[in-house]
């Protein structure tokens, strides 16, 4: 189980006896959280409701108190091969998006640029899959390959 606190870049990995199998630390400046980003996320979000859905909506977006700051990550996925990835914050899900990719031990491996409104749902050793909505909010399944750069001569 992978657990993170989005105040700061730090995501800690449980293995299933409970026991702490790694701590994924980078030093990331949390971005501030700008009126034009709340009102982006506001609209995609109202847009995904139906209509007493979005009377809620409204209501909790007037009432809560809106951050001055961004996440410091957004999602966060392990591969079938144990690396963990971990998403960059989108303000909407329709942004293009990038994953950090750290290994079992939680050395950094690279950055990996994800298509725009991708939803990760499963990654493996060649490809990631993910849902995407169309213009008519239907959900579509999408598989992409992953092209790893080749190793290095030794």
């Amino acid at each position: 189980v992978d657990v993170g606190n989005p105040d700061r870049y730090e995501i800690r990995a449980y293995r299933a006896d409970g026991a702490l199998a790694r701590i994924v630390r980078r030093p990331v400046a949390r971005e501030p959280l700008t009126h034009g980003e709340l009102h982006r996320m506001e609209a995609d979000e109202l847009a995904s409701v139906d209509a007493r859905g979005k009377e809620r909506l409204q209501a909790a977006w007037r009432d809560a108190p809106a951050p001055s700051l961004k996440p410091a990550f957004g999602a966060i996925h392990t591969d079938q091969n144990g690396n963990l990835w971990v998403e960059h914050v989108k303000v909407v899900r329709d942004d293009p998006g990038t994953a950090d990719v750290f290994d079992a031990m939680g050395r950094l491996l690279g950055s990996v640029a994800l298509p725009p409104g991708l939803q990760v749902t499963r990654i493996g050793p060649d490809y990631v899959m993910g849902i995407c909505r169309d213009d008519m909010d239907l959900e579509h399944v999408r598989v992409y390959r992953l092209r790893k750069p080749a190793a290095p001569p030794i």
